[in-house]
């Protein structure tokens, strides 16, 4: 048993030592400029990171609890830059016109936004705090007790199989924005076992239509959000506009079904046992 936490300690220590390396390079860049690929890219990277710790460590720990909180807060000020690229990006492609004076709050938005995430990313001490703690994460002894590959995907499939069913039914938004997040975090579940390469492409397409479709729906907050009341019309036509393609894509979210169940789902999951068994067989060995 002390030999798989010791294993699972390892193995979480070299996932998250691989996307922090990038990170002193990736946060320079962006306190000059923050651009909206390196927005996204740092969002993804954070995800994984606490995706990770969720599957892999003692959530009652309270180092866990702080590194959390801090991954927390930079995630969410990289999700507010992120929404106004989304909504410049998703406003740039419609075939509704938008005005200069729209296209400018839209701009003085971001800048007020990327000068909190700037001052965060140069001042603050956050990423700086959860490097340190990577680097230190194989002598720390706050790994669960080991669960197996299969049980974790297994529970991250039965959830996303829950909001599927949901999301299938009531084609509301909200529904399908939190069966977008369950799928994310099978994706990184599937991603951390090592295993599957096949079936997190299919869920790494599947998110990125999900992705247009909440992609909109940011669009539309961002977009009420505005101060405007010289454009309110052309701000109702854009919001009518969005939501009419937005209710057009959530009616067709089918594409989750070999992931839930069939052929992708069996071939992962023998792989998965596999895996498994062979852990196990290692530190019996040992």
């Amino acid at each position: 048993m002390a030999k798989i936490r010791e294993s699972s300690a390892k193995s979480l220590s070299h996932l998250v030592s691989a996307e922090i390396e990038f990170w002193p390079e990736l946060r320079a860049r962006m306190v000059d400029s923050c651009s909206p690929e390196d927005v996204h890219d740092l969002r993804v990277s954070i995800r994984k990171i606490r995706t990770a710790i969720l599957l892999s460590l003692n959530e009652n720990d309270a180092e866990v609890q702080r590194i959390q909180d801090h991954l927390r807060v930079a995630f969410r000020l990289l999700g507010c830059v992120r929404d106004l690229d989304i909504a410049a990006t998703t406003l740039c492609g419609s075939s509704v016109e938008t005005s200069l004076s729209i296209q400018g709050e839209l701009l003085h938005a971001r800048s007020v936004a990327t000068s909190h995430l700037s001052f965060l990313l140069a001042k603050h001490l956050v990423l700086d705090e959860v490097i340190e703690w990577a680097r230190g994460l194989n002598t720390k002894d706050v790994v669960k007790s080991p669960v197996s590959g299969y049980q974790q995907v297994r529970r991250a499939r039965k959830q996303v199989q829950s909001c599927f069913r949901r999301a299938n039914v009531s084609n509301d938004l909200a529904d399908i924005h939190k069966l977008r997040r369950r799928v994310k975090r099978l994706r990184y579940t599937v991603e951390f076992t090592g295993v599957g390469d096949k079936y997190v492409h299919r869920l790494s397409r599947l998110q990125d239509k999900l992705g247009r479709i909440i992609d909109g729906v940011s669009t539309i907050s961002v977009l009420k959000g505005l101060e405007s009341t010289t454009h309110s019309n052309e701000l109702e036509n854009l919001v009518e506009h969005l939501d009419k393609q937005i209710r057009k894509q959530s009616k067709s979210i089918n594409g989750l079904k070999p992931c839930i169940k069939g052929k992708l789902w069996t071939t992962l999951s023998k792989k998965l046992k596999r895996s498994d068994a062979a852990l196990v067989a290692q530190v019996i060995q040992f």
